[in-house]
């Protein structure tokens, strides 16, 4: 599939060269973040690394002992993550390939709480909370007192969720009283409780159930580049019944990719620029498929035929929104249409030939109609 989406967007056969459509991290985004749901190679291989590294470190086999004993120089896990580096610095490609990775493995590490006697205070993320969470102002008082780790925090257990000591207990100044409120109010919501025998470090991604999975560390990898500029495809012209290569000709549609003169021109080609179905108008998307005389016809044509209202739209955005509302029939109907359309005005520009609009509408409905 990536190699069919590489050919269709950036180039054909050996001998060919086409001009770059869009950019890969945008179709690799998922279909409701505005690209085409396809897999990142590249990031899935992260992916792949980062769960064989849990596995590693976590598991309890041959590679593990490698690991722990090789790289981790037989400190455990816990050494490594309060010193935010992970192990030798030399090693294996295997090993160097993990490195790479370190940082993001590191981030989401959590601790599930049975004590808390193993947890320090200010610098353990519980498995529900950042690092963050924990005021500064607390943790410096706190260990000023002599308090370090989480245990000193419960006052009992009310089955497996903890009571937490109140500002009298821990002997807080004023001050610090309402900021100890306010936080013990965040561990509620955090709904922390005891799910191990004992304190325990655990890999978890952000609202990702456990057991970890390669998807699951593919979609929090995905997350972390800055949101497409792209706009969100309408989801219902995904489930069109038509060659998928329709629907994808109606995305670079939608989000102004296609090749229309006005789209070559910003891209430094030199040409006509006409619309080549009317020889009147610029030709942009929005003219060529809703607001050209020709276009228009058919479109109040095919709406005499087939029962839908004849609208004039602002943006070729809002006119395939509004096509996508439309019955399953008549979206398939619109993904037809404006494909034939599109291969009608190349036959022109690039056979010489122009054949009467007449043909193009029996050709749509014979299309539909099949």
């Amino acid at each position: 599939m990536c190699s069919l989406a590489a050919n269709f967007l950036w180039g054909g056969k050996s001998i060919q060269s086409k001009i770059h459509l869009v950019k890969m991290e945008d179709i690799t985004r998922t279909r409701k973040d505005g690209g085409w749901g396809l897999l990142d190679l590249k990031v899935f291989g992260k992916a792949l690394i980062c769960k064989s590294l849990h596995r590693g470190i976590f598991g309890s086999g041959p590679w593990s002992k490698l690991i722990n004993r090789k790289y981790l120089k037989g400190k455990g896990i816990v050494y490594w993550y309060r010193r935010k580096t992970l192990g030798k610095r030399r090693g294996s490609a295997i090993w160097l390939g993990f490195r790479k990775l370190q940082h993001f493995f590191l981030d989401n590490l959590r601790w599930n709480i049975f004590s808390g006697a193993s947890i320090h205070i200010g610098f353990d993320r519980l498995l529900n909370g950042p690092s963050s969470f924990f005021p500064l102002p607390l943790v410096h008082y706190l260990h000023t007192k002599g308090i370090f780790t989480w245990d000193k925090l419960i006052k009992s257990w009310s089955n497996s969720s903890p009571v937490w000591n109140d500002a009298i207990d821990l002997h807080l100044p004023p001050p610090l009283s309402p900021l100890w409120s306010s936080f013990v109010q965040g561990l509620s919501n955090m709904a922390i409780h005891r799910a191990a025998p004992m304190d325990a470090l655990v890999w978890s991604l952000p609202s990702k159930p456990l057991p970890i999975s390669v998807k699951n560390i593919y979609a929090a990898i995905t997350n972390l580049p800055a949101i497409s500029s792209l706009m969100i495809f309408p989801m219902p012209l995904w489930k069109v019944s038509c060659p998928l290569k329709m629907v994808l000709f109606l995305w670079l549609v939608f989000c102004n990719k296609n090749l229309t003169w006005e789209v070559l021109q910003q891209k430094g080609w030199s040409g006509p620029g006409r619309c080549s179905l009317c020889l009147m108008d610029s030709e942009t998307n929005l003219h060529l498929f809703f607001n050209c005389p020709i276009s228009s016809f058919i479109w109040y044509d095919l709406s005499i035929s087939f029962g839908f209202p004849h609208l004039s739209f602002s943006s070729v955005q809002d006119g395939i929104r509004w096509w996508s509302g439309q019955s399953v029939l008549r979206r398939s109907l619109f993904a037809h249409s404006c494909w034939l359309i599109w291969k009608w005005r190349n036959t022109i520009i690039f056979h010489d030939a122009r054949r009467p609009v007449s043909a193009l509408l029996s050709l749509i409905k014979a299309s539909h109609v099949s």
